[in-house]
């Protein structure tokens, strides 16, 4: 099944393939939900502009900590941008809580897909559907030096995660740099920046 995550009909398919375990193993697992592992915030500005969109298979390898150690996309979207994108987050968000043989605990492989799809969506029909209402927010902090330091985002209201530099419907700037702000006493200040994307669908009159 797909995971649809609204702001941009990104979905994520959880494609696993369970081994026969012995008697005195027990298999690994996320930590947590896959699909809030890359979420629609996460699309690449490039591929956006470029209306680049697939489907990205992937086989993650973890170690007996439960830490990612390799990435490796065994079927392409089409898109570099989008391959590359999806095992740069996964290696930095995904975390397992590793399978145990013998009573220790071991790595193992986590394979799936995460679909890509452009707001809008598509149609059987080639036509783009009516968007889902939708509320998407960046924030990015911007540090006493004018320096862009992080980005978060959040969609539909729901939790904020780190987003990678250049990622978003929004352009994320970390490295980029501003005019500091200053206070009262003309002391420059730290400023955390927030960017509201709303898509509202309403009865035609």
């Amino acid at each position: 099944m797909a995971r649809k995550l609204t702001a941009t009909s990104l979905a994520i398919g959880l494609l696993i393939g369970m081994p026969a375990l012995a008697q005195d193993s027990t298999p690994g697992r996320p930590v947590t939900n896959p699909g809030t592992w890359i979420s629609a915030a996460d699309y690449p500005a490039s591929a956006l502009r470029n209306a680049e969109q697939g489907a990205v298979h992937f086989a993650l390898t973890y170690d007996d900590t439960g830490m990612p150690t390799t990435c490796e996309v065994t079927a392409s979207s089409g898109s570099s941008q989008l391959d590359d994108t999806t095992c740069r987050i996964l290696m930095a968000r995904a975390r397992f809580v590793p399978g145990t043989k013998h009573g220790k605990p071991v790595g193992d492989t986590f394979r799936s897909s995460i679909n890509w799809r452009l707001p809008g969506g598509g149609g059987g029909n080639g036509l783009n559907v009516v968007p889902a209402p939708t509320k998407q927010q960046m924030a990015f902090v911007v540090g006493a030096d004018g320096k862009v330091l992080r980005c978060e985002a959040s969609e539909n209201g729901g939790e904020w995660h780190e987003v990678a530099p250049g990622a978003g419907l929004i352009s994320c700037p970390v490295g980029k740099r501003f005019a500091p702000a200053k206070d009262a006493t003309g002391r420059t200040v730290a400023k955390r920046v927030t960017v509201t994307f709303t898509i509202a669908v309403d009865d035609a009159s």
